[in-house]
């Protein structure tokens, strides 16, 4: 099995993290990307860049204390090539439902 990283940036969506390794383990590839913020991402992938969606695997990462993000991709069998990258995972915004206030009586009464 060959792997080849190349970094690449598109568009101006903010940091764009640089994938250091990809290692084939048990049951996968694990990838690794290393020197990034805290932000939350996504990973993608597509088995042919010329023709498909990217599809993106469930759930946002975050990387460590130290920068690193580390991910695994558990496919049997594995294709004969798999691209992927990262993108951060879209904004959500918190909405206020309700607000409750809580009072205790003073105290001596």
């Amino acid at each position: 099995m060959q792997v080849t990283i190349t970094n690449s940036a598109s568009g101006n969506a903010g940091p764009n993290p640089a994938l250091a390794s990809i290692v084939p383990v048990s049951g996968g590839m694990r990838l690794r990307w290393d020197e990034i913020t805290t932000r939350p991402y996504q990973i993608q992938f597509r088995d042919d860049l010329a023709t498909g969606m990217w599809q993106t695997f469930s759930g946002t990462i975050v990387s460590d204390a130290n920068g690193i993000l580390e991910f695994t991709d558990f496919v049997q069998p594995m294709p004969a090539r798999r691209f992927y990258r990262t993108i951060l995972a879209p904004q959500r915004t918190c909405r206020v439902l309700k607000t409750v206030a809580v009072a205790s009586a003073p105290s001596g009464s």
